[in-house]
C-alpha cells in the first residue's frame, strides 16, 4: 500500500493500482468487517480541525493526482463547493481548509503529509 495515504483512499488506491497491474478485485458477500467508528478520527484527539476533514479532502486530491489526473478540475471544484457549504453552515475552519486545499498547486498537494 502507498504510505502517502494514512486515512481514506488507501484501499481505493490499492485496488486501482492492482487492477492496472492485472489483478482482479473480487467481492465476497459473506465477509464480515468490524469497524470501530471514529476510532482514528475522534475530534477530541486531533484538535479543532478533525483528522476526518483533513485526510478526506487531502487524500481525495492526492488519489486523483496519482490515478486520474484528467479529473482534477472536477474534483477541485467539488471540494471548493463543499468548502463553501461548510462556510454557510458556520464551520469556518473546515470550509477555509477545503477552499485553500482546492486551490493548492499539484506539487504542494503531493508534498503535504498530515501524519503526525
Amino acid at each position: 500500500m502507498n504510505e502517502d495515504f494514512f486515512l481514506y483512499f488507501e484501499e481505493l488506491d490499492w485496488a486501482v493500482r492492482g487492477g492496472r497491474s492485472g489483478f482482479d478485485c473480487l467481492y465476497s458477500p459473506r465477509s464480515i468487517v468490524f469497524h470501530k467508528v471514529g476510532a482514528s478520527t475522534d475530534r477530541k484527539k486531533h484538535g479543532r480541525l478533525t483528522a476526518t476533514v483533513k485526510f478526506a479532502y487531502l487524500n481525495r486530491l492526492k488519489f486523483t493526482v496519482m490515478n486520474f489526473e484528467g479529473q482534477m478540475k472536477r474534483v477541485r471544484l467539488r471540494i471548493f463547493l463543499e468548502g463553501g457549504r461548510e462556510l454557510l453552515m458556520g464551520n469556518r475552519e473546515e470550509g477555509m481548509y477545503a477552499i485553500r486545499l482546492a486551490m493548492a498547486s499539484r506539487n504542494k498537494l503531493m508534498s503535504m503529509n498530515l501524519r503526525s
